[in-house]
């Protein structure tokens, strides 16, 4: 709050003083969220993650993730695709938690990718929907997969060193999934990109 604060005294700072100030609040940024994930993973692996449910709207929940995404993928000159979808579809879950679990696989998505596409694919199956993020990115090497929705794997040793990956994100995913009574699985190939 405090870097907030002195950032906002616009035009009494100097320059040097506003990039440094913008650095911190990055890093605590950074901080908040692994302590959030920490939180979130702990809460998930005790069975005290608790949330209520209810009857939502596929359409709003990918409007949401579609919003928040789009400005991050687009400058990278990436395609983004994420579908309307014209046909009611209702789903029974939490839509925060269902939105956290869509923003970890786009962050992983948009870290992997260099050039290509991210597409959000949704279908119906009998009485389940299908939800995937797909990407063009790196791929996940085949020894990694058994292990991926594992806490604190991360795929790049130069991007923990970098304070950018926890290693938490696809545990905690999985773990919201699970609690939706759902499944999450990935399918990936280096050089290919990666499904999950």
């Amino acid at each position: 709050g405090l870097a907030h604060l002195f950032l906002s005294i616009h035009g009494k700072l100097t320059e040097k003083e506003e990039k440094i100030l913008k650095t911190l609040m990055a890093n605590l940024d950074r901080l908040s969220q692994t302590v959030n994930n920490l939180i979130d993973a702990h809460k998930i692996e005790s069975g005290k993650m608790v949330f209520g449910r209810k009857e939502l709207n596929a359409a709003q929940i990918l409007r949401r993730v579609k919003g928040f995404f789009e400005p991050q993928i687009r400058p990278k000159g990436l395609q983004f695709s994420c579908p309307i979808i014209e046909k009611e579809i209702q789903v029974y879950g939490n839509e925060d938690r269902i939105v956290q679990v869509f923003s970890i696989l786009l962050a992983n998505a948009i870290q992997a990718t260099e050039k290509g596409s991210i597409e959000i694919i949704v279908e119906e199956k009998e009485k389940n929907i299908e939800c995937s993020v797909r990407d063009t990115g790196k791929g996940i090497p085949a020894n990694y997969l058994p292990t991926i929705f594992s806490k604190f794997k991360s795929l790049s040793l130069s991007d923990i060193s970098r304070g950018q990956d926890s290693g938490l994100g696809l545990a905690i995913a999985k773990g919201l999934v699970n609690l939706h009574q759902g499944k999450i699985r990935v399918e990936s190939e280096v050089g290919k990109g990666t499904k999950v």
